[in-house]
């Protein structure tokens, strides 16, 4: 496929609120991203019924080779390759997808063996028994030739990616952000370690932030690159369980392990066992369940209810403003020593060293005068999560009206800017806060 077609196929999947749904219509339709963007509105239109004007819009403008460029620059920075699905190197797994990534960006390499994988997910504050069980299965899978899948998240998903790193197994993570905001922050070092063992990827673009909305979304990524997915601790609101729920759905194993009745952290795990999935105890429990399983053949399936409602089909994929503090890029093969040319390996200038982010260019949130509210939303949290919460109202306040707040509280007197930042994304996540225009934060 000619690069200036790849080119133009980039800038149709970032364009305006245009989604995976909405850019393979338009492909399947006109045949080609040269003949979506050479296409007439009423043609468009005619594709599309609820085509947003935005989107209409930048389409009849034209691919827009700035954002295009800037997409070049950062990746080549970073050593990311972008790799369309129509690439030999697009992880099969994914073509199962009713709503593939038209594109991944993807730092180190996902190889075919990594088909035999397992999804690990679980809560961003695990127990000590979670802690260890999420250890020990991670440890037992990779040293059984498994490749560990997760999110780099908090709690279980660092956990699960160090354990394979540590048996010498490879093990994938995937972002719900540009691959230049690493998310959480202090796992920027695990992400290197990751490209250099595995492979990092995501379908956002760079420059993306990370966003409540995103990791929903990236979650069915987790679980159709996975033979099933295993969930260590979760409440009934937890992420996990939308992964758990999208591995149903894409007819995948799904198992869970058991916890004290009374921990919250059982609560979600409990749910799925009751609702079939495969209770858990050691490594060997799962490896039983999956030697021979392919993706192409679908696993038993279950019903669940109570799971959060799929939000995988969002189509706002927007490029944010560039920012952030420098750091070392990734230390990755060279990308001409890939030979596959229908992935879009790209050049620019690498002078400036720089590498991922963090999420250092947030805003906001206010004082509140509803005490009832601020109990409801703090209800379940922890200590520190409460007190971040307090800070919050049903206003808007700028980051450095949060910061000045924050200083008068010894938890957080001496609190990294990130660490502010980090915990509002964390509550974000959990519904507790809500991001308004113009990146402002309030109770939700």
């Amino acid at each position: 496929m000619p690069p200036e077609e790849i080119k133009r196929m980039l800038a149709l999947s970032m364009a305006p609120a245009v989604g995976p749904a909405t850019f393979h219509r338009l492909m399947d339709a006109f045949g080609s991203a040269e003949g979506v963007f050479g296409a007439a509105a009423a043609e468009l239109t005619a594709v599309c019924p609820q085509l947003k004007a935005e989107s209409l819009a930048a389409i009849l403008a034209g691919p827009n080779l700035r954002d295009v460029r800037f997409q070049e620059e950062t990746c080549m920075r970073l050593k990311v390759r972008i790799v369309s699905d129509r690439s030999s190197l697009y992880p099969e797994p994914l073509r199962t997808l009713p709503q593939p990534p038209p594109f991944l960006f993807v730092a180190g390499a996902w190889r075919p063996e990594d088909r035999k994988a397992l999804a690990v997910v679980g809560t961003r504050y695990p127990s000590g028994y979670g802690t260890r069980m999420a250890r020990e299965l991670s440890s037992g899978m990779s040293e059984a030739g498994f490749t560990v899948v997760s999110g780099l998240a908090r709690g279980i998903d660092t956990l699960a990616h160090e354990a394979a790193l540590a048996a010498g197994a490879h093990t994938v993570a995937v972002l719900g952000s540009g691959l230049d905001w690493i998310y959480p922050p202090e796992n920027v070092p695990l992400a290197r370690r990751i490209a250099k063992q595995g492979c990092v990827l995501s379908e956002f673009p760079m420059g993306v932030a990370p966003h409540a909305t995103h990791f929903p979304r990236r979650n069915r990524i987790i679980s159709a690159l996975s033979l099933g997915t295993l969930v260590v601790e979760a409440g009934n609101d937890s992420g996990a369980l939308i992964t758990a729920d999208y591995a149903m759905d894409q007819g995948r194993e799904v198992f869970a392990v058991p916890g004290a009745v009374h921990q919250p952290g059982s609560q979600g795990t409990h749910k799925l066992i009751q609702e079939g999935a495969h209770l858990v105890e050691r490594a060997a429990d799962i490896i039983r369940l999956l030697q021979g399983t392919s993706q192409a053949v679908p696993a038993r399936r279950f019903a669940m209810s109570g799971t959060t409602e799929d939000s995988g089909v969002a189509e706002d994929n927007g490029v944010t403003e560039d920012g952030g503090a420098p750091d070392e890029a990734f230390d990755l093969a060279p990308l001409a020593d890939v030979p596959d040319q229908e992935a879009l390996f790209l050049i620019a200038d690498q002078s400036d060293g720089r590498g991922p982010r963090f999420v250092d260019k947030w805003i906001p949130v206010r004082e509140s005068d509803a005490p009832t509210a601020l109990e409801s939303a703090a209800s379940g949290l922890d200590e520190e999560a409460r007190s971040l919460l307090s800070l919050i109202g049903r206003e808007a306040l700028t980051l450095d009206a949060i910061a000045e707040k924050a200083r008068g509280k010894p938890r957080f007197r001496d609190a990294a800017p990130h660490r502010l930042l980090a915990g509002l994304l964390e509550l974000e996540l959990k519904g507790r806060v809500k991001r308004m225009p113009g990146a402002l934060f309030r109770l939700a």
